[in-house]
């Protein structure tokens, strides 16, 4: 499904919110990361082309992701949502060829749940 017939034509992934994401259906979040992975195409082959296993695009502005990527590790899905609620923006998570889809699908569905019960969580109050 590409991201027009899932009704992002005009949405650009990286300024979808978290409570949009969780509010998406399976298929129109595949979309919205097949587009990221589209618009991120540049930076994630670069990296995969270096031996890098993992890259994650984070953004907080349109076509301005940031990226965080390792040679040997995956970050947990709590480093993960909590750099996700900070920047206030979805995490696009791009796996090496040798990363296996299973471990892929349940990253997936352990990640959304994070990102939930981490976008749930009050903001700790400012210090004076």
């Amino acid at each position: 499904m590409s991201a027009k017939s899932a009704g992002l034509a005009t949405k650009n992934p990286f300024a979808i919110t978290i409570p949009e994401w969780l509010a998406m259906a399976d298929e129109v979040q595949e979309a919205a990361r097949e587009e990221a992975g589209r618009l991120g195409q540049t930076a994630i082959v670069h990296r995969f082309a270096e031996g890098h296993i993992y890259v994650m695009l984070c953004a907080t502005t349109a076509f301005a992701p940031l990226a965080r990527y390792y040679l040997d590790k995956i970050e947990n899905v709590d480093e993960v949502a909590d750099y996700a609620v900070i920047q206030r923006r979805v995490p696009f998570e791009f796996f090496g060829l040798d990363v296996p889809t299973e471990f892929i699908q349940e990253r997936r569905r352990a990640l959304n749940a994070a990102l939930a019960l981490k976008a749930a969580e009050p903001e700790e109050p400012a210090e004076e």
